[in-house]
Formats: C-alpha cells, structure tokens, sequence
C-alpha cells in the first residue's frame, strides 16, 4: 500500500505492521482447533470431595512435661513486664561512687519488698476484719492477685514515677486499673494455659490423642479460645483500691535520712528563718533579735522554749499570721538541736514556697511599676519590703 502511493515507509510504518500482526487471531484459532477434535472442554471440571485417608504426624522427642516446662518458660518471658537489654554502648569506668550507689538502691529496694510485703498483710488483714464485722471492705479485690503480684507491681509503680511526684488521685486511678487489667490478663492466659495443656497430647512423645489428624486440625478442634469475660469496674471501686495500694506504698517505701549527704553547721539557719517568714507581715523590716535569731532565749522564750511547753511562756507563735505552721517549725528545729548530730539532721518538713512574688516582680518590671517594684524588693531599698 505504500508502495502504491508512492510512500518510503519510516520505523512508526514498521512498528505499525508488527502491531497488526500481533493482533492477529491465526494461533488462537489453531488451538480452538485442536481442543474440539479432543473432546477436552474449556469449562473448569466440577470439585468432588474426596475424603483424605488417616494421617499420621510425627511425633516430636520430648515428653508432656518436658514441652509443658517450656511452655511455661515462653510464657514467663512474654508475660515479664520489664525486659532487660545490655547497652551497645561503651561501659563507662564504674567508679566507687556508682558502685555504692547502685549497692545502696539494691539494699534499700530489699527493705521496701520486705516492707510492702508486711504492709500489704497487715492491710489485708485490717479489711478482712471490716467484711468479717459487715462493713464495706476491699478485701476480696486484694485477694484477687497474689501478693507478690502486688508487691512487684507496687515496686514498678514506684520506680516510674516522676521527680515531681504525682497526684494521689491519678496514683490511685492507675493502681487500680492495673490490677483490674492484671486479673483480666490472668482470666485469658488461666484459658490458654488449658488449650495448650490439650495440645501438647499431640505433639509428645509419650501421649495419645482419640484420632490421629495434623495439628491444624487439632487446634481447630479444641475451639475458640474464650477467656471469662469481666464487667468493668465501678470508678469508685477503682479509686478506693488504688488508694489502699497507695497508702501501702507511701508507707513502706520510705529513704532513711542517713543516705542524705552530711550538711554544714549553718544548717538551721533557713529553717530558723522560715519560722520567722510564719510570723506576721508587721515584721517585715524588723532587724531586731526575733525569736527566729535566738532559739537558745531565756526564760522559754526561743522555738526551743516553745517546742518542749507551747502553751507557757510569751506564746509568741500565736501571733503569727500560721500559728500551726509556726509552732510545727518551732519543733523540727528543737529535734534538729536536740539531735546526736545536728550538721546530718534531715528536716523532712514541708516548707510552704510562694510564687506569687516572682509573678508580682514580672508585672511590675513590665509595666514600669515604681510602687509593685518597691514592694517586691526591685528596688534598692534599706530593708527589705515583704517576708519573702
């Protein structure tokens, strides 16, 4: 055809006439063809069931208790809250420092296991004595995990927590949910305990199943696995669980004022005028001796004085804006003096801190306050303006 119109064919002419030839229906009919004069049809020929005969599976070496205890081994690993992974980095030189120190929160992880453990018994035996008198009790939610359940989650609640602390409320809400979540796990794996037990018959060497068939098929066999299911929890519930728990944490785990580091002999110093910062805003200014700079004052009259007979003398602490507070300082500083040591006395009294102040010297630094400067010591001034 090109030819006769007088056209040189190009490579889009070729490729062209390759396309037409592969669209050609030459070996397609060929193999119609060939398929009729054998009577074979094109049809997919219908699926008969065939029962298969008996199959027999070999048998592994090791007996019942032999893939019992490793079963049991697998699942301790796959049911270990905590996984232990060495570092690929470079171990650092362990100084004597570290040693110690990792000496001393192994001892003291002891004391508080042991400590847990007597505070979770006398605990429980406090509620079953409420339930045993008819009164509400937690007692049966204590007793549906083990002790030392208990004790190691106690002891992973303690290790995560944050260097803040934490609220007892959210603590208690989170124990609680544990050992409701513990015993629902313990419901599933109580369940798979039991298919395994029956599917071990197969495999060991030294036991026989009814009928002999693959393992698939012997699985299939046992069922589905359904665990019990468990209806949740009231929050109330949850909640007063959690705070049992956490009172038993607070309680046993405990830091002996003995790890903290010796202090300097001017330790009472800021305790002593925290109980001067108790007294009212009148002091403010007062550069006198004030009975926070003489804790030694004649005649009763100093925080020992009123630590060892608070209701004789001056009762000076009765006149502070917190006389509570200032008379609970008077008595750490008197157990302080009174100790065998008073530079490695440990005070574990709150100290009440304030931070209105700072936010009071922001807002007068930004908006050019003369007067809120003077009254939060930005201003330089002969003594200073608040008990801060």
């Amino acid at each position: 055809m090109l030819k006769d119109a007088g056209l040189a064919p190009d490579l889009r002419s070729y490729a062209a006439a390759l396309q037409c030839m592969g669209r050609l229906d030459q070996d397609a009919g060929t193999i119609r063809r060939w398929v009729e004069r054998s009577g074979t049809g094109t049809s997919p020929p219908a699926c008969c069931h065939q029962q298969d005969p008996t199959v027999s599976y070999p048998r592994l070496h090791l007996s019942l208790k032999e893939l019992q205890g490793l079963f049991r081994q697998q699942l301790r690993v796959e049911m270990a809250t905590t996984v232990t992974v060495e570092s690929v980095e470079k171990v650092p030189l362990l100084t004597k420092e570290v040693l110690h120190a990792r000496k001393t929160l192994a001892g003291l992880r002891t004391r508080w296991r042991t400590a847990l453990y007597r505070e979770l018994q006398e605990t429980k035996e406090s509620e079953a004595h409420a339930a045993r008198e008819g009164r509400l009790s937690l007692f049966p939610y204590l007793c549906l995990l083990s002790e030392k359940e208990i004790v190691g989650m106690l002891l992973q609640t303690l290790q995560a927590l944050p260097a803040q602390g934490e609220s007892l409320l959210f603590l208690a809400h989170e124990l609680g949910l544990r050992v409701f979540k513990r015993k629902q796990l313990r419901n599933e794996v109580q369940e798979l305990e039991q298919r395994y037990s029956k599917y071990l018959h197969l495999l060991a060497s030294d036991t026989q199943v009814a009928e002999p068939c693959l393992p698939r098929q012997h699985w299939e066999a046992l069922g589905v696995p359904e665990a019990p299911h468990e209806q949740p929890w009231p929050m109330s519930v949850v909640v007063q669980l959690g705070k049992q728990l956490a009172e038993v944490l607070v309680r046993a785990a405990q830091m002996p004022s003995s790890l903290a580091a010796p202090r300097s002999p001017g330790t009472l110093i800021p305790v002593l005028y925290h109980v001067y910062s108790f007294r009212s805003f009148r002091q403010v200014g007062h550069r006198g001796d004030g009975p926070a700079r003489r804790p030694r004052a004649p005649g009763g009259a100093g925080p020992l004085g009123h630590a060892r007979c608070f209701l004789q003398g001056r009762k000076w602490w009765m006149e502070a804006d917190e006389p509570w507070q200032a008379l609970a300082c008077c008595m750490e500083v008197a157990q302080a003096v009174r100790a065998p040591d008073p530079t490695a006395y440990v005070s574990h009294f709150p100290v009440h801190q304030d931070g209105s102040c700072n936010g009071l010297q922001h807002y007068a630094a930004l908006g050019r306050d003369s007067v809120g400067a003077a009254s939060v010591n930005l201003l330089p001034l002969d003594l200073p303006q608040d008990v801060y």
